[in-house]
């Protein structure tokens, strides 16, 4: 039998011929079926894994002493309040964060000239803090973080005060 010209909507498969549509349509199902499978069968397969992580070492924060440079922008008047100083070092490589400072139990207040006997001077009531401290060196000015009282004497003028003070640091 002479081969004969089929249109271009037909084809030729197993000797039938079959329109191009139908043909399409039943290949994509085909594939769809194959790759479903596969996909189903990755989806579908246990697995299980291992991992290890480090963390770094954090080091403490340290207040550290004030030098001649690290004057406070108040002064402290008996009945008045000043700001209070502190110079903190932060060793570790990231920033810190101050949150509160509170007078060190057992602490005292050193005043820095002898005639000043009785200074009157504590640490004010201060609230929660957030004070980023970053790697290295900080000077920390807290507003009013001094009090002095009214029962100071008149040798204290002029003096300068070391406050024992307890500080929390959060990373």
């Amino acid at each position: 039998m002479p081969e004969e010209h089929l249109p271009d909507v037909l084809l030729r498969l197993g000797g039938e011929a079959v329109r191009r549509p139908l043909f399409v349509a039943g290949m994509c199902a085909i594939s769809m079926a194959v790759l479903s499978s596969g996909a189903h069968a990755y989806f579908r397969s246990p697995g299980s894994g291992t991992g290890t992580a480090t963390t770094g070492t954090l080091h403490p924060v340290t207040l550290v002493a004030l030098v001649v440079s690290d004057t406070p922008t108040s002064t402290l008047v008996p009945g008045g309040s000043a700001d209070l100083i502190l110079k903190v070092n932060n060793p570790n490589s990231s920033n810190a964060t101050l949150v509160a400072i509170a007078p060190r139990a057992g602490g005292s207040v050193t005043p820095s000239l002898p005639g000043c006997t009785t200074s009157g001077v504590s640490l004010a009531a201060i609230g929660s803090l957030s004070i980023p401290l970053t790697p290295g060196s900080n000077t920390v000015h807290i507003s009013n973080g001094a009090t002095m009282s009214t029962a100071s004497v008149s040798g204290c003028q002029g003096a300068t005060f070391a406050i024992d003070v307890t500080i929390t640091v959060h990373k």
